[in-house]
């Protein structure tokens, strides 16, 4: 038979039980809701970052700048943008990398970024080329860029 010690130390422990275990829960489920909206918040600066370097290398970035550098000798301008644009995906591929070990992707940037490294530093060396008057066909040989690695 429960006496009325017993019986009032169990009146006052359940309700405290209850409650650890409601506390738990709370904690348990603000913490996921924190880790879903962490998780909202990188994919959403993921998707941002690679429209960013879609973007910049594009056809209208870095692959655009590159060719008419070759291309337009008399414009030495897309020559210092396609080097801008190399360095601004660089920036990119580092921010796609860290973005993505945040949330526990393993991506594979190497080729891309060996790539885009050899557009800026092939797009330095054709102001040289066109000033020694080679020909542009030839100068688009020399600096022409196997890029299926990227």
């Amino acid at each position: 038979m429960m006496t009325g010690r017993r019986f009032r130390r169990m009146l006052i422990l359940g309700p405290v039980a209850a409650v650890a275990v409601l506390g738990v829960f709370a904690w348990s489920y603000l913490r996921l809701v924190d880790e879903a909206r962490d998780l909202r918040e990188t994919s959403l600066r993921f998707e941002t970052a690679s429209h960013d370097l879609l973007a910049n290398i594009g056809f209208v970035g870095l692959i655009h700048d590159f060719k008419n550098c070759v291309l337009r000798p008399s414009e030495p301008d897309y020559c210092t943008q396609a080097e801008a644009h190399a360095l601004r995906a660089e920036e990119l591929i580092g921010e796609l990398d860290r973005l993505a070990a945040e949330i526990g992707l393993d991506m594979r940037l190497d080729g891309l970024l060996a790539t885009v490294r050899r557009y800026g530093a092939r797009a330095a060396e054709v102001p040289a080329a066109h000033a020694e008057g080679r020909p542009i066909l030839e100068i688009d040989d020399a600096v022409r860029l196997d890029d299926s690695a990227a």
